[in-house]
């Protein structure tokens, strides 16, 4: 495939750029997907800890906590990939740093670990504080985790800024990948809302002034700006092992990703709804709203739909070639 640039220049600088894709767009690739894999094992397992039941697949284990229906093992690759199940993300408006509801809260009322044709349905029925509901995950051969929540929520109206899903990694998943449907077919290079790229959870510069480095690298608590910052409408987002496996997230462009460091662990949201940073600035607020209504007695349901899988294989003749200036949509180089 082909392109043809158009660049509106002022004697001082570049004033705008477009990009004109010719012919069939090259879209930036996804990990890829297991294609022989062998059936899927349950069993279960008794000790001083407890009784738990286990999901094991070719490259991957699982494993439920039967009295509580956390997740007790997450191992895929031969690394820790998840430290908890994917789990129901609101975040309220008036606390940005408090989602909800408290994952220490939940209480489990049943769970059912069973076959599905090739599958395995796991179905935990319970309540947080304020919610009652349940998940259902489908697990298949392959290490493909489609998670769907079903909650009523049961306190007092609030507005949310984001409404999905959290899923927590151990610290040292640090690179996150991304392909996205963007708004505009150029970017530059360092623009934490370019169609496609990656990047890791804190910058390597020293913390000197005046900064010689990008904004999108001055780094925080919770990672740096082009790490922590929100990737709208994704294709697909990953975070993971910078040299071992990662959790992969697809969509169908209705999905919008976020990832923060915490104190022992990294958390990766995958929203349904996304109403930006709240800043509430009237310049903000009177354009995007102050968030979205939740009320007493409302069902929120969501989909997100996760992948264990394998480490990059990194092809050294062409793992640094072919990337673009300004990455954009429909013609991303090679991350």
């Amino acid at each position: 495939m082909d392109a043809r640039r158009a660049k509106a220049n002022s004697p001082e600088a570049l004033v705008d750029a477009y990009r004109f894709p010719l012919g069939q767009a090259r879209l930036e690739e996804a990990p890829p997907r297991a294609t022989v894999c062998p059936p899927l094992r349950i069993f279960q397992e008794s000790v001083l800890a407890g009784n738990s039941a286990h999901i094991v697949g070719g490259d991957f284990e699982l494993a439920f906590d039967q009295a509580s229906g956390s997740l007790r093992r997450a191992v895929a690759f031969g690394e820790a990939l998840l430290l908890e199940f994917p789990a129901l993300h609101v975040l309220p408006s008036h606390s940005p740093m408090s989602s909800l509801p408290n994952r220490s809260s939940w209480r489990l009322r049943q769970m059912t670990v069973e076959p599905e044709n090739d599958n395995v349905r796991v179905r935990l029925q319970g309540s947080y504080d304020g919610f009652e509901g349940g998940y259902e995950l489908l697990i298949t051969p392959a290490g493909e985790i489609t998670a769907q929540a079903s909650f009523r929520y049961l306190g007092e109206k609030f507005l949310a800024r984001e409404i999905g899903w959290v899923v927590t990694l151990p610290k040292e998943c640090d690179l996150l990948r991304w392909s996205r449907e963007a708004e505009w077919s150029v970017y530059p290079a360092d623009h934490i809302g370019r169609a496609a790229g990656e990047a890791r959870a804190f910058a390597d510069h020293a913390a000197s002034l005046p900064p010689t480095w990008s904004w999108s690298l001055d780094n925080s608590p919770m990672g740096c700006n082009d790490f922590r910052s929100t990737k709208r409408h994704i294709r697909w987002a990953s975070l993971g092992y910078a040299e071992g496996p990662a959790i992969l997230a697809t969509s169908d462009a209705s999905q919008s990703v976020r990832a923060t460091v915490a104190s022992d662990r990294i958390a990766f949201h995958v929203n349904d709804w996304y109403g930006g940073t709240h800043v509430g600035l009237w310049e903000w607020t009177s354009n995007y709203g102050e968030g979205k209504p939740i009320t007493s007695g409302q069902v929120i349901t969501s989909v997100v739909r996760l992948q264990l899988v394998a480490p990059r294989k990194q092809d050294k003749s062409t793992a640094t070639t072919d990337r673009l200036e300004h990455p954009s949509a429909g013609l991303i180089g090679r991350f």
